[in-house]
């Protein structure tokens, strides 16, 4: 999507629906969906707890959830600040 060049950026969340703390963000992700409607936003799920992640973990640098990345053609970047939406 981003590389035929359909979109600036796009937001990936990959979340695990077992995970307390991906249960926790998951409204944020969808109120942030909302707030920036021009970013295509997409959720990942790991249905069941892996000792090894999936192809598409490892390609984009998932070692834990939930992650949440924002991608362009050249840049991949992950947010590691609060789960909270209204936080400094």
């Amino acid at each position: 999507m981003i590389h035929r060049n359909t979109h600036n950026y796009v937001a990936l969340l990959f979340y695990a629906s077992w995970c307390p703390f991906s249960k926790s963000f998951w409204p944020n992700f969808s109120i942030m969906s909302s707030l920036f409607p021009s970013i295509p936003n997409f959720a990942i799920e790991e249905f069941k707890p892996r000792l090894v992640m999936s192809f598409q973990h490892s390609k984009y640098g998932v070692h834990g959830f939930p992650t949440l990345i924002l991608l362009n053609p050249t840049i991949r970047m992950q947010y590691h600040g609060s789960c909270i939406l209204d936080s400094d």
